[in-house]
């Protein structure tokens, strides 16, 4: 009888179906034997109708020259930065899709595709610039260049948007779904637009039209595709559903900072509806506001909860 598809885009390992499968952290994630039969319990123990193989976010990282500690069966990978400023150069290897930690994972995916390909979808996952310098200059380091070396993360920013995107064409070659290069190409000009350039469209009210755009439609819909090769009515449902609430966590962020993006001269999508609005109704947004729940509704501790922009 025809049911409803499950899977999850992440990965679904745990102690349990690494014993089950008789294979644990470390070995699992540079062996493709052993990411293979531990991946596969995604299906034959879950039930699900797709399997990601991938365990840790730390394969391009490891193949770009971070010491990585691939855990062990209670606990998950941890790495090192292998940057230790920001004016270090972020050289990408000419061998980097050649090392073992990209090799295994394209491999394992051949392997699935093999295995279950026309039975269930094969995920695979590319890990974006923002992860990449975390890992490569350490969390702290990288967020205080943002304030004091912008020139350095901009750098760091185009040689991690070059790895992500090795990664991806690597991706789309063993899927061999070309026309996604022009989806990713996309991807890749709409995040540097959006606060960077000359004239960045974030700054011009269209800040939440991409995101709807990306977050909710191209997200939701190429993941769909990519696990059932085919977009239903369903999904578009889903994918605006998806991109209006991803708006609408802009918009409340946003709300807070209407007064001060007004004397910055930036524009957002409350630009015009601040023009008309009391002046009292950013002090009201901007309080504190403490909620607690009962039983029937939420109550404010103190004053009036604000409704949900949804």
């Amino acid at each position: 009888m025809p049911r409803a598809a499950t899977g999850s885009a992440t990965s679904v390992v745990t102690t349990d179906l690494m014993n089950h499968s008789g294979v644990w952290f470390p070995e699992a994630h540079l062996d493709a034997n052993k990411m293979v039969a531990l991946s596969e319990t995604a299906v034959t123990v879950l039930g699900f109708d797709n399997i990601m193989p991938l365990f840790s976010v730390w394969h391009e990282s490891a193949a770009l020259g971070c010491e990585v500690d691939w855990g062990d069966r209670s606990r998950m990978p941890t790495g090192k930065p292998c940057c230790s400023t920001m004016d270090a150069n972020l050289a990408i290897p000419r061998d980097f899709l050649l090392r073992r930690s990209c090799t295994v994972p394209l491999e394992v995916i051949r392997e699935l595709k093999r295995r279950h390909g026309g039975e269930v979808a094969i995920l695979g996952k590319v890990f974006g610039p923002w992860t990449l310098c975390y890992h490569v200059f350490g969390v702290e380091p990288f967020l205080i260049a943002t304030l004091l070396q912008p020139d350095a993360v901009r750098r760091a920013a185009f040689a991690a948007f070059a790895v992500a995107a090795a990664a991806g064409l690597a991706l789309v070659a063993v899927s061999g779904t070309w026309w996604l290069l022009a989806v990713g190409a996309a991807a890749i000009v709409a995040a540097w637009y959006y606060t960077g350039g000359r004239h960045p469209y974030g700054y011009a009210g269209l800040g939440e039209v991409f995101v709807f755009v990306f977050f909710g439609l191209v997200a939701v819909l190429g993941t769909t595709y990519t696990q059932a090769l085919r977009v239903s009515a369903v999904a578009v449902l889903a994918a605006v559903a998806v991109g209006a609430l991803a708006c609408a966590i802009l918009v409340a962020n946003n709300l807070r900072d209407v007064p001060t993006d007004a004397a910055a001269g930036t524009r957002g999508i409350l630009d015009g509806i601040s023009r008309r609005a009391d002046p009292k109704d950013h002090r009201r947004a901007n309080r504190p506001w403490r909620c607690i729940r009962s039983r029937r509704r939420l109550q404010p501790a103190a004053g009036r909860c604000p409704a949900p922009l949804l």
